[in-house]
């Protein structure tokens, strides 16, 4: 059985090698809000796909600001943010509703993508739940002999079996928007590093987490005062 979850994991891992290079469809769209969220790209989904499609969402949804975060599930850089930067985000901002914040995945390779996958196979809620556990485990599940398995290991704590993370991983419909999802970000927002994140459509500056979380807090202070 061992044996051949990993045959399965290993056709993933060689069959995501192309999901990027896949071309935008065009037939219906998965619109971004109207309240400052930067645009999603237009991408045909069936009727019957399931997950979490758009972005995953923080917050007051009906905020009139928004904060749009571009990150890799396998980028250290935004393991440390969520970890040292969103939770005062958070306290300040989200927990009082002020703002709308948007998690969209811009996937570096394709443990992210599976991992990214797999976060977005059910709900919102789990959705989040899969992304902290992902972001706080990062270097010990991506160190070890077996990534997918160590997914698999994350995801049966957060009470999904193997069965359905299996099920979750070959969802060729979430691959898809996922590469199209982060080809969008790199051609037509010139996203080109995790994290990268937008302000009522303004990229946060700075090249160190204190520069990009001082440049957030007085972007969002500055757009809610404005909003008075």
């Amino acid at each position: 059985m061992v044996h051949n979850k990993g045959h399965k994991a290993m056709r993933f891992l060689v069959m995501a090698a192309g999901i990027f290079a896949l071309a935008a469809c065009d037939d219906s769209s998965i619109g971004g809000s109207d309240n400052g969220s930067l645009d999603l790209p237009d991408v045909e989904v069936a009727e019957a796909a399931t997950g979490v499609y758009g972005p995953i969402i923080y917050g007051n949804p009906d905020a009139k600001i928004t904060v749009v975060e571009y990150a890799s599930l396998t980028c250290p850089h935004c393991a440390n943010f969520n970890a040292l930067v969103f939770p005062e985000i958070k306290e300040k901002y989200l927990d009082t509703g002020l703002i709308r914040f948007e998690y969209r995945n811009f996937v570096m390779n394709s443990y992210d993508l599976a991992a990214s996958v797999v976060a977005r196979c059910e709900t919102q809620d789990m959705a989040k739940k899969m992304h902290e556990a992902f972001f706080k485990t990062q270097r010990q599940w991506l160190a070890g002999p077996n990534q997918v398995d160590a997914m698999a290991g994350i995801a049966r704590r957060l009470g999904m079996s193997r069965v359905a993370f299996d099920k979750c991983l070959a969802d060729k419909d979430m691959q898809v928007y996922l590469g199209e999802l982060t080809q969008h970000a790199s051609q037509a927002l010139k996203v080109d590093k995790t994290p990268t994140i937008f302000v009522m459509g303004d990229e946060v500056e700075g090249s160190s987490l204190d520069d990009m979380k001082a440049d957030i807090f007085a972007r969002l202070d500055k757009a809610l005062a404005d909003a008075e």
